[in-house]
Formats: C-alpha cells, sequence, structure tokens
C-alpha cells in the first residue's frame, strides 16, 4: 500500500509527488529539489507528513497543479526507484503511472526473506525511539566521569528486563559491564556489526584476560592505552548514531538480505538521508578510527612482542609515531596478529575530497562524484552509507577492546588491599 502526499517547492515552485509506502515507523525525509536542487526535508509519522521544511503541502482537491509532477518513493525500510517526472494527464494517464510498491518490488527480488529483512534492523529503531539507547549511553557516560553512585540504582531498576547475564550489581566493575551487556545485547547493534560479532568478542575478550592473568598486561603497561580519551569520544559519537541510524535504516534492510552488492537499478534511491550528512559520517567515522587503531597496535605488541612499545617490523616507539596515520593501517595492521581487522572501508582519497570540499553530487542520479588530485572516484548515497556502517562496525569493535581494557584499568585502580575477584568475562 503506499499513499500520495504532494508538495511545492518553495525555492522554484515545482510540484512534487510522494509516493509513501505504508509503515509503522517513523519515516525522515531528506530530498532535494529535483529542479533548483534546494534541500526538501521532514518526517512522516504515523503516515502524516510533519516538519516540512522548503516545500509546502499541496490541497489535492486542486487537480490544476498536479497535472505533471516529479515522483519520489518514500520508504522507511527499503530503498526505492530514483526520482522521475510523472504526467497525470491524458486518457492513457493511469496506466502509464502504474507502479508496483516499494515493498512488492523487493518481495520480488528477496522472495520470502522481505519481511524477515525488514524485522531485521527495526529492533534497533524500536530501542533508540524507547529512548533506551539515549540512556544507556547517558549511564556509561556517568561512569566514565567517576559518578558511578548516581548510575548504579538505574542500572539495577533495567536489569531484571535485560538480556544481560547480571540481573543485579553492587560494584563499579560489575555495573560496567552490565551496562556494556545492556548495549551489546538489547539494543540490537549484532544488525550493524554483523551476527557473529558478540560470539568474535567473547574470544576476544578471553585473550585479553590471558593477557592480563599471565602479568603481560600490568599496572606499569595499562596507561599505555588511552582509556578515558577514547571512551569520552566514543560516546560523543554514539549519541550521534541514534539520529543516523533510522536515516541508514534502508542500508541495514540490505544488508541484513545480503543484497548490498547487488541491488537492483531501478531499485537504488533512498530518500531518508542526503548526500551532505553521510559525506560527515563518514568524515567522522574514519577520523574516529585513524585516531583510536592505538589499541590495536599496542595489543598485537603484547600479545606477539610481550611489550607494548616493541612494533611490528622492528620498528620502536619513535619509528612508529613517525608514520601517518593513514599509513601505520597501511604498515602496522598485520592481518596474522591476534587483535587486527581488515578495514576495507577506510578510503584516504574520498576523505581527501571531502576535507577539501572538491566533490560534485548528481541530486536526481544520487551519485557523488570526488576528486583527490589526479584520482577520480564516485560512489552512490547507498555504496557510502553502506562504507559508513562498515566504518562503525570497526568503531564498536574497538569499542570492545577498550571495555576490557578499562575494566583491567579499573581493578588496577582498586584500594591496596582490597580483595579481588576473579575476572571473568561474566
Amino acid at each position: 500500500m503506499v499513499n500520495n502526499d504532494y508538495i511545492q517547492c518553495i525555492i522554484c515552485g515545482e510540484i512534487i509527488n510522494f509516493r509513501v509506502q505504508a509503515s509503522e515507523m517513523n519515516m525522515p525525509i531528506l530530498i532535494n529539489c529535483p529542479v533548483c536542487t534546494s534541500q526538501i526535508r521532514g518526517n512522516f509519522q504515523s503516515m502524516k507528513l510533519k516538519n516540512l521544511v522548503n516545500a509546502k503541502p499541496i490541497n489535492r482537491s486542486d487537480t490544476t497543479v498536479m497535472n505533471r509532477a516529479w515522483s519520489f518513493e518514500l520508504s522507511a525500510e527499503l530503498p526505492t526507484r530514483k526520482v522521475i517526472k510523472k504526467e497525470f494527464t491524458g486518457d492513457n494517464a493511469s496506466l502509464i503511472n502504474f507502479e508496483l510498491t516499494p515493498f512488492m518490488k523487493w518481495s520480488m527480488v528477496m522472495g520470502n526473506d522481505t519481511i524477515k529483512s525488514i524485522q531485521g534492523p527495526t529492533r534497533l529503531i524500536q530501542f533508540i525511539d524507547s529512548g533506551n539507547w539515549h540512556l544507556v549511553i547517558s549511564l556509561l557516560r556517568v561512569i566514565n566521569n567517576n559518578k558511578f553512585e548516581y548510575a548504579l540504582p538505574v542500572i539495577n531498576q533495567k536489569l531484571p528486563r535485560s538480556l544481560s547475564v547480571y540481573k543485579n550489581v553492587s560494584d563499579e566493575i560489575s555495573g560496567i559491564s552490565a551496562i556494556h551487556q545492556m548495549l551489546m545485547t538489547d539494543s540490537g547493534i549484532d544488525i550493524v556489526i554483523g551476527k557473529n560479532a558478540l560470539h568474535e568478542y567473547s574470544e576476544l575478550g578471553k585473550t585479553i584476560i590471558t593477557l592480563f592473568n599471565s602479568n603481560t598486561i600490568t599496572k606499569d603497561n595499562i596507561g599505555d592505552f588511552d582509556v578515558s580519551k577514547f571512551n569520552t569520544e566514543f560516546l560523543t559519537l554514539a549519541d550521534s548514531l541514534s539520529d543516523l541510524f533510522p536515516k541508514l535504516l534502508p542500508i541495514m534492510t540490505l544488508r541484513t538480505a545480503n543484497k548490498i552488492d547487488n541491488i537492483p537499478d531501478d531499485l537504488s534511491a533512498i530518500t531518508t538521508v542526503d548526500a551532505e550528512s553521510l559525506n560527515d559520517m563518514y568524515a567522522r567515522t574514519y577520523e574516529f578510527i585513524l585516531r583510536h587503531l592505538n589499541v590495536i597496535y599496542l595489543l598485537n605488541n603484547l600479545s606477539s612482542r610481550g611489550n607494548t612499545k616493541k612494533f611490528a617490523k622492528d620498528k620502536t616507539e619513535e619509528e612508529f609515531n613517525k608514520y601517518s596515520d593513514f599509513n601505520k593501517v597501511q604498515t602496522f595492521l598485520i592481518q596474522s596478529e591476534r587483535f587486527s581487522k581488515p578495514i576495507r572501508s577506510i578510503n584516504n582519497k574520498i576523505r581527501n575530497a571531502i576535507q577539501h570540499y572538491d566533490y560534485v553530487i548528481n541530486y536526481n542520479d544520487q551519485t557523488i562524484y570526488y576528486h583527490d588530485r589526479n584520482k577520480d572516484s564516485s560512489l552512490t548515497y547507498i555504496q557510502l552509507g553502506n562504507m559508513v556502517i562498515e566504518n562503525i562496525s570497526v568503531i564498536f569493535y574497538l569499542n570492545e577492546l577498550i571495555y576490557n581494557i578499562d575494566r583491567i584499568q579499573r581493578i588496577f585502580s582498586l584500594p591496596k588491599g582490597l580483595k579481588r575477584a576473579p575476572f571473568t568475562l561474566k
């Protein structure tokens, strides 16, 4: 089922038709007028058009202004066709303008997996809409600011309804573990990081515990990990993800259905996010990753060479620091070492073009053309959005490593003489 709404661009006066796929989801709209390119935004709430910017609704009874219109398909959960110009006059107008809904089109591509692919990401969106995402991030921020006593009663209030293995906590380290498990299990973030990621993280935790129990991670070298800086920046970024994830929902659906690399040409548009927002988030996540990859390098140093300051290829810390952040990835992220992870979404050519505003956007075709020195490249909105999701997945991987280091650091900070409980994955 689709609803039809009509709006008029307040800049150039062009008429625009919205074919809205029926949905219970809150649906953000971020498009550009096909004629003057002004940004038009708003959202559908319970299928009602709200908060329209740079356009005004058209009374559907005024049929004279709707004879011709640019037509956008809108869907909260699925990619759609690109914008087209429609003629609504003539004897065969109804035949010419007949279209299947976005859901029906994707059902022909995905088959019986369509509903399942849509339902997967919606758990994350519902967690955000309920306010629980912001609550979990706030609790983590309170703990990071050394105010655990204020977070404790709220954590214990939430735990009985959580998937966390903890049902009640009384100390800071257990509290951190409990709220971290809420983030990783209750939120539905596995739709972003991958369905096998939690098992991978568990194995990583075991390895870090082994390094701690064997005295490879010590009170002397734990300070080489800048835990507080990472946590502060991660929580700031995580706050903004609550606004970003609903805009990337159609791309998450494609990833769930394993169709991200096999998108039909007539279903390759997205109307929930714009190019500028994607460029901004790609740059932010790119820089975040490069700033914080040291946790991988240092853990690899401990795991492979027994010393945080002994780097791969027999490089000293001084030699390591002479490399640019991007060149460190090429030189020191050795995949055979325990904590390394392939990072395929880091593209310095794209990042440089964004930084220098050296790109051109084809709004109707939804393609961004980047120029960096003598190298040209292009990405569709969906391709760039997928790279943003890949970057976020890498950031959550880094967060998992820091989470384990953070717990160890807090153990070392316990008052002398206080009996230390056995350190486990719980």
